[in-house]
């Protein structure tokens, strides 16, 4: 029976911690609306671009929302890459210097690329990930946690695993066509 590898490990399970860590320090006072808000402003003023306070918050609370967005999505496809390199490692079938295969099997291609318990495992750990942050935040005098954010931050991860099984089922429907085009007989030449 295969085993998971500590090379495996490294490669499909410590960019989702990492993840799970910049997710922790950004939870922190240094982040919080005020001093990003003031960062921002700098930013702007750099490039001689003055707006209204009011502007800026209002670009600031966008920017921080696309932040959730953008982050909780990345952790949930970083999720799913370990739940399925795991299952490719266990099954003896990976490359280790890669998260995608070279030559996809035509028939069960789809299962190597994409399965619910997959899936299911990443939105979880998203959520809960997204729980403990705003818990955290709210220990925070800075900052406000909001079962909002947490809602926000599942549906980001939703839309990613949305993402990733178009692309499978893509790749899988592209690998049995290519199967099928070197299968098919080539017609007669005369």
């Amino acid at each position: 029976m295969a085993k998971l590898t500590t090379r495996a490990f490294l490669v499909y399970w410590v960019p989702a911690i990492l993840m799970v860590g910049v997710i922790a320090v950004e939870s922190t006072d240094f982040f919080s609306g005020h001093h990003t808000g003031r960062i921002l402003a700098k930013l702007l003023a750099l490039f001689s671009i003055h707006l209204p306070v009011r502007d800026i918050h209002l670009l600031n609370a966008i920017l921080r929302k696309c932040g959730h967005v953008t982050g909780y999505g990345f952790l949930c496809f970083l999720f799913f890459r370990a739940c399925r390199g795991t299952y490719r490692a266990l099954s003896g079938y990976y490359d280790w210097r890669t998260s995608r295969i070279s030559t996809l099997p035509p028939e069960p291609a789809f299962r190597f690329l994409w399965q619910l318990p997959w899936s299911l495992i990443a939105l979880g750990a998203t959520a809960l990930t997204a729980i403990a942050d705003e818990m955290h935040q709210k220990l925070i005098p800075s900052r406000t946690g909001s079962w909002w954010d947490v809602l926000l931050d599942s549906c980001a991860a939703l839309g990613a695993q949305v993402l990733i099984y178009w692309f499978a089922a893509r790749s899988a429907r592209r690998a049995r066509a290519r199967v099928e085009a070197f299968i098919a007989p080539s017609p007669a030449r005369e």
